[in-house]
């Protein structure tokens, strides 16, 4: 990878837990945002944490404010009833660093699915 291409890959990043506004049922965590250059076009690669009602994990990846990939995982039943912020911040990163690797590999890969 070049370094022209780690800057973009790395741009714009933002990420941490918020312990400041407690929640009655899942800690809160804020989100990730990173920006990926991908042939010509600047991707953005968000995740969040989406309490209650959806108790899950979203990351979307937008081109030009529109969504062209989305993807979400439900908690594991054990992080509902540990309330453990920094398992939840684990997982976030885990989505969040998969999706921008699959973005990486169709970089490489144009051809592949």
């Amino acid at each position: 990878m070049h370094s022209k291409d780690l800057q973009a890959e790395t741009s714009g990043r933002e990420s941490g837990v918020d312990r400041s506004i407690p929640s009655a049922t899942v800690p809160t965590v804020m989100g990730l945002n990173d920006n990926l250059d991908f042939m010509g076009r600047q991707l953005h690669v968000q995740t969040e944490n989406m309490k209650s009602p959806a108790m899950c994990i979203l990351t979307q990846v937008f081109s030009n404010g529109r969504v062209v990939f989305s993807t979400k995982s439900e908690y594991p039943p054990d992080v509902l009833e540990s309330q453990d912020s920094s398992r939840i911040e684990g997982l976030m990163r885990d989505q969040h660093y998969r999706v921008m690797n699959k973005i990486r590999e169709q970089k490489k890969n144009p051809g592949s699915s």
